[in-house]
């Protein structure tokens, strides 16, 4: 029984990881679409490798479960790479698909 609940949240560790805010991506360089963090603004983050090929793309913009924020994505070049970070935004008419609504 120990040892399938470790195994559990082994797998959960893992495929959570890259979403968890402060997940370090041993990149070169790191785009946001959104750089200013506009929360009526869908952005992704893009991380490229030395020679310009995308290593991973998987930090989009999204709603909470409530739909009445949104978190937004964005990256910081720290010694042991870029770090993903996340800014949680109220939004007034509510979330959808990443973005606050611009009215009701």
């Amino acid at each position: 029984m120990v040892v399938l609940a470790v195994v559990a949240l082994s797998a959960i560790a893992y495929f959570a990881w890259p979403r968890i805010s402060g997940a370090a991506i041993m990149g070169v360089a790191c785009a946001d679409s959104d750089p200013g963090n506009d929360p009526f603004v869908k952005g992704t983050l893009v991380f490229t490798n030395e020679d310009g090929n995308v290593i991973e793309e998987l930090f989009d913009d999204s709603c909470t479960p409530t739909k009445q924020q949104v978190e937004q994505r964005y990256c910081v070049l720290k010694e042991t790479g870029y770090r993903v970070y996340k800014q949680v935004d109220t939004c007034l008419h509510g979330c959808i698909d990443g973005v606050c609504k611009q009215e009701e």
